[in-house]
């Protein structure tokens, strides 16, 4: 209940040609366009940031995705436990015998969106400035990350000693 309070929402068939016709007449009056499809569905479906920045050249493009373009894993899906492995949490968690174990909180999801609202907001101050519009890519490991690195470095180092990072995030 508190995530969608005083939300209002449409359903769109991204796939039909009056679908799509829609969406891309809200892209012109729009300040952002968010979307946190699977690698590569926004542009398949004709509203990659090429197609949208055209329509409206001072939009937010907003996209969540996994991993970083050229990352090894740019094309993977990922969702809260993925990221929270990706990004070192569940190296730090988790018994010898038992191995790592996800933290509680959805940190990947959930911190991704702050993260993501923040470079919203952040772009919009920008574009208040220049006019210009830009893409905003947030990546879902990135807040694991970020938790883990205020851990102190002793019990990070001797954790990561006994347990291996299964994945290691983008270069």
């Amino acid at each position: 209940m508190m995530y969608n309070a005083n939300k209002r929402s449409i359903t769109v068939n991204l796939k039909s040609d009056r679908g799509l016709a829609l969406v891309k007449e809200m892209v012109k009056k729009a300040d952002v366009f968010t979307e946190n499809f699977a690698p590569g569905a926004v542009e398949r479906l004709g509203l990659g940031y090429d197609v949208v920045s055209v329509i409206n050249p001072s939009i937010i493009y907003a996209q969540v995705k996994g991993f970083g373009d050229g990352s090894p894993y740019e094309k993977g899906l990922s969702f809260d436990p993925i990221a929270q492995a990706a990004g070192g949490a569940m190296s730090i968690t988790g018994e010898r015998e038992v191995g790592p174990v996800k933290p509680g909180p959805t940190i990947g999801d959930t911190g991704t969106g702050m993260l993501m609202a923040f470079s919203i907001v952040s772009a919009l101050f920008d574009r208040a400035r220049t006019g210009k519009g830009r893409r905003s890519p947030a990546r879902e490991w990135v807040p694991s990350f970020a938790i883990i690195t205020t851990a102190p470095n002793e019990l990070c180092a001797e954790l990561h000693n006994r347990m291996p990072v299964v994945l290691r995030p983008e270069p």
